[in-house]
This record gives C-alpha cells, sequence and structure tokens, in this order.
C-alpha cells in the first residue's frame, strides 16, 4: 500500500513547504521510493530541485482541462529515488476552472491510481489556503500532516483546516487520517493545547513534534538539494527529520491503516531544539 501524507495547514509561513521537501528527501535517502508533488502555484518544492525553464508541463496540465497523465509530468531529481511533480504559477486557475464540477474533489485521486504502484511514499505540498488544490490533496491521501506555528491565530487556522478534515472523512475519503501535528515551538502547555485540539476532531491521531526553526531547514539554494542533503554532519534539520522518516516507515501496514497512525503516546514524543532529543 502507498502512504500519500499531505502536508497542509490554510496558514502561510508554518512550515508546509520545509517539511514536505525535507521528509521526501529523507524517505528517499532511505531508499524509499518517493513522489513529491508540489501543489502550491508558488512552486516553491519545485524550485528547489529544478529550474522553472526546464519545466513544460506541471500538474496544471493534469488537473486542468488537458487531462495529462500523471506519469508525463513527473521529473526524477538527482536522487533517483526521489520525483516531484512540478507546480507553475497556471496553478491558481483552477480554483476558477473547476468551480461547479462535480467530480472536481476527486481529480487528483484519479489522477494518481496509474501510478501508484511506482511509489512507496507520495508527499503532497499544499498551498496557504483551504480551496479545491488542497481539498484534491486530502481526498487523495491516506494521511495529514499539520505544521503549525505556537500562535493563537494559527490555533484557530487550525481549528477550520480540522473542520475540513472531518467534512472530507465524512463522505470523500473516510480513510483519511492524521498522522500528526509539528510544531515550530516544543513548549509543553501550547503542545497539549494543538493536540487536544487534535484529538476533538480526529478519532485518532498520530501525535505532536517539534520541528526546529532554525535556518539550516528553511535554506534552499535552488541547487536541487534539499536541506538535509547540506551539511548532513552538522544539520540538526537532518536529525529531526530524518527521525520523522524513520518513524514512519518502521509503521507496520496494518499500524498505518488502524486507528492510530503513529502509536506513541504524546507524553513520550521526543522534542528537538537545535538538534539535540
Amino acid at each position: 500500500m502507498t502512504a500519500i501524507l499531505t502536508i497542509a495547514n490554510q496558514k502561510g509561513g508554518v512550515g508546509k513547504t520545509t517539511t514536505a521537501i525535507n521528509l521526501a528527501a529523507a524517505l528517499a535517502q532511505r531508499k524509499k521510493r518517493t513522489l513529491l508533488i508540489d501543489l502550491d502555484p508558488q512552486g516553491n518544492s519545485t524550485i528547489t530541485f529544478f529550474d522553472l525553464n526546464d519545466v513544460q508541463t506541471s500538474m496544471f496540465d493534469v488537473l486542468g482541462e488537458h487531462r495529462a497523465e500523471m506519469a508525463t509530468v513527473i521529473k526524477v531529481t538527482k536522487d533517483p529515488m526521489l520525483a516531484v511533480a512540478p507546480s507553475r504559477l497556471a496553478l491558481a486557475k483552477l480554483e476558477q476552472q473547476l468551480s461547479g464540477q462535480f467530480d472536481a474533489p476527486f481529480k487528483l485521486k484519479d489522477a494518481l491510481a496509474p501510478v501508484l504502484k511506482d511509489y512507496d511514499y507520495i508527499i503532497i505540498d499544499t498551498p496557504p489556503a483551504l480551496g479545491i488544490l488542497t481539498v484534491n490533496a486530502m481526498v487523495a491521501s491516506t494521511h495529514l500532516l499539520v505544521p503549525i506555528q505556537a500562535a493563537y491565530f494559527a490555533i484557530e487556522g487550525t481549528d477550520d483546516l480540522l473542520e475540513t478534515y472531518e467534512r472530507i472523512r465524512a463522505r470523500p475519503n473516510p480513510e483519511l487520517k492524521v498522522l500528526g501535528v509539528l510544531s515550530d515551538v516544543p513548549g509543553s502547555d501550547f503542545r497539549i493545547v494543538v493536540c487536544g485540539l487534535v484529538a476533538t476532531h480526529a478519532s485518532g491521531h498520530g501525535g505532536c513534534d517539534a520541528v526546529l526553526d532554525d535556518q539550516t531547514i528553511v535554506s534552499s539554494d535552488g541547487s536541487g538539494l534539499a536541506s538535509i542533503d547540506i551539511d548532513v554532519a552538522d544539520n540538526p534539520a537532518f536529525q529531526f527529520v530524518t527521525a520523522t522518516a524513520a518513524r514512519i516507515i518502521t509503521l507496520e501496514a496494518d499500524e498505518l491503516t488502524s486507528e492510530y497512525a503513529l502509536d506513541i503516546p504524546i507524553e513520550e514524543l521526543p522534542i528537538f531544539v537545535d538538534g539535540f532529543e
């Protein structure tokens, strides 16, 4: 079974793209066939690995009126285990283009069906909105991962996201599960609030980890390498993301489909600060 992970939060600047890029790269480093799908019109996941001038077709061609085959837009990165389905600014037009189409939420799920057998993991980077692109990602996914900032308005936004999650589980994708929450601050009080919020909406959720707020994890020089590929020995981003990837990989098949995506008590989850547990 291919695990499909959507990284989503309608608030910008919380680390969605950073998490998507580095988690995909970490899975690929562990020899897992990984596809990173860029559904953000800004295309930051795409330009991490490719020059936009070299991207002739994108997810816009797959989900839009032209309906290109998914396999025709996928590009392999410098790591043969990691491929990217790129984005272009034209994706921003899809909201209007798909408006009113009865099957609009299922476009990505249908497009992925022929290529699922080619990948162990699919990571989907989404835009900072709860529009048709994010809904498509959640309908197509097995799991939802939520990056969040330790701020009041971020928590309010997460509530909206989880309400969308509930609606999608109600009919379009009842198998969707919350894999966990990534916080930029490891404060226990904040983590309790967020985890309580997730638990309210998700019958089973994975847990809450703190993701390092450090320039090593947010930087990208456009060299075709993820942050974890740069100065690996001293890179706390590498330590955090590879630990997350390892945890996902070591899940048994029945655990991936069980009520709890990650069978680890919240209080036992590690907190990562400056690269140390």
